[in-house]
């Protein structure tokens, strides 16, 4: 039986870096959707497999294998490993990747605004850094959004755990990536809020952007609170498994999220559903979308959940998080 130090020693290899790219809008300026994060995710897939995958590809464009060292393949197809022990369905791995487009409702910027783009790389995915940054700048002078319209990649900002632009490693005047980016930590992570597990009565759940929690097969549009944790520990354990070589943890999560979902209430639910569209290059179709967003707030004894909840901050929830979907903010209090 895995105790809680024996946690929160695994939790602490997580390792991501976090990144802020700045655009700077044409002279056409530039036309974009409500929810930004599915025309970003498509440019940032289409672009990617142009320069990265040397596969042979069928008539729309896509391989129907890859050969072992494609890293189109492992940004974005990330499949099991012979032998692996979870998630041998290859759709529900999570990529080694989040995008964080705008988080507003503005659909035009004017010539010459800037925006930007934030972008997380977790693991061994912080290795294709260089690709990450070629293929953001091959978007911007491919054009985004309606009409095509550019816009010029300016510079490329590191992010420390406070959420602070710190490292410029990439600047358009010269074009070179700096080598200075040292990760951020679940370790660091955790040791920002060491004292938080012993006060945490009270959680206030802020879904940013939308959140597509499944629960029985169905998205959910009440989050009860162990839904939210069942969503943070399968991606966390999935993205240390997958992208860290961390083996699987025996740990006995049904009896957990049997506990939380006895003994945690909500006791103030201000959340909404909202749906919008996506067109998808491989399904030649539109699909529709939807996800939760808002406030909640649960009541309980929340000691046994806080590290998992404080790592959900930086990897996401719920369906499409390379999107920018999921993202939450949380607070513990008294």
């Amino acid at each position: 039986m895995k105790t809680d130090y024996d946690i929160i020693h695994y939790l602490s290899k997580l390792k991501l870096v976090k990144f802020t790219a700045i655009y700077e809008a044409g002279p056409d300026g530039l036309d974009l959707p409500p929810f930004k994060g599915a025309t970003f995710r498509g440019s940032f897939g289409h672009i990617f497999r142009e320069i990265a995958c040397m596969c042979s590809h069928n008539e729309n464009g896509f391989a129907s294998k890859h050969f072992d060292y494609c890293a189109y393949a492992y940004i974005f197809e990330t499949t099991s490993p012979d032998g692996a022990e979870v998630l041998v369905n290859n759709e529900s791995i999570p990529r080694p990747f989040l995008l964080d487009p705008p988080n507003d409702m503005r659909t035009y910027y004017a010539p010459g605004e800037r925006f930007t783009l934030g972008f997380t790389l977790f693991g061994k995915g912080i290795e294709y850094l260089p690709y990450f940054i070629y293929v953001l700048n091959a978007m911007g002078n491919q054009g985004f959004g309606k009409g095509q319209k550019q816009a010029s990649l300016r510079q490329v900002f590191t992010v420390d755990k406070h959420g602070d632009l710190i490292n410029s490693i990439y600047q358009a005047e010269d074009r070179l990536i700096r080598n200075d980016f040292p990760p951020i930590t679940g370790e660091d992570i955790l040791a920002s809020n060491i004292n938080l597990d012993s006060l945490a009565q009270t959680c206030h759940i802020h879904f940013i952007s939308p959140a597509r929690l499944k629960y029985g097969g169905e998205f959910v549009s009440a989050p009860e609170f162990h839904m939210v944790l069942r969503s943070a520990i399968r991606r966390i354990t999935a993205l240390l498994y997958f992208h860290h070589d961390e083996p699987k943890l025996g740990f006995d999560f049904q009896e957990l999220f049997q506990r939380a979902e006895n003994e945690i209430t909500c006791i103030e639910s201000n959340v909404e559903w909202t749906s919008w569209e996506r067109y998808s290059n491989r399904q030649k179709q539109r699909l529709k979308m939807g996800g939760i967003v808002g406030h909640a707030v649960y009541k309980g004894d929340f000691t046994p959940y806080v590290p998992w909840l404080q790592l959900a901050e930086w990897s996401n929830i719920g369906k499409n998080p390379v999107f920018g979907l999921g993202r939450v903010k949380i607070i513990f209090s008294k």
